[in-house]
């Protein structure tokens, strides 16, 4: 979820992770909501639950964010919501320029996509969110 889209995870990562959550009896959902800033944003194929077409507002993002057991997601505003709204050890930070490091110190877990996709991290965390 982004407005830059080079910092978008790239479609074949995104569908491993969407699959993965799936597997895990989670509910993926593409949390990006089209506003006045926005790029040209359409949903990868796979992300059949999202909110794309819903007016975006600050609180039915931090709404949404908050109703989730974890939050994955590129550096934009809705990482920001789900570090405002969740546990941040329920975070994954899907990494394409730089490292969360340089955006907070919390627990974060974090993928770097442009090495590929880490199946075993992606357990670890979703074993985390389980709880």
């Amino acid at each position: 979820s982004t407005c830059q889209p080079k910092m978008n995870c790239p479609e074949d990562i995104s569908k491993k992770l969407w699959e993965q959550i799936q597997e895990a009896g989670f509910i993926p959902i593409e949390t990006h909501m089209v506003h006045y800033n926005a790029n040209r944003f359409r949903p990868y194929a796979h992300e059949t639950q999202n909110v794309v077409s819903s007016p975006a507002t600050i609180p039915k993002l931090f709404g949404l964010i908050k109703s989730c057991a974890g939050f994955a997601g590129v550096s934009s505003g809705n990482f920001w919501a789900a570090l405002a709204s969740l546990f941040p050890q329920y975070i994954l930070f899907l990494r394409t320029d730089f490292s969360v490091k340089r955006m907070t110190s919390l627990p974060v877990w974090e993928m770097d996509v442009r090495r590929g996709y880490d199946d075993i991290l992606v357990a670890d965390w979703l074993d985390t969110v389980r709880g």
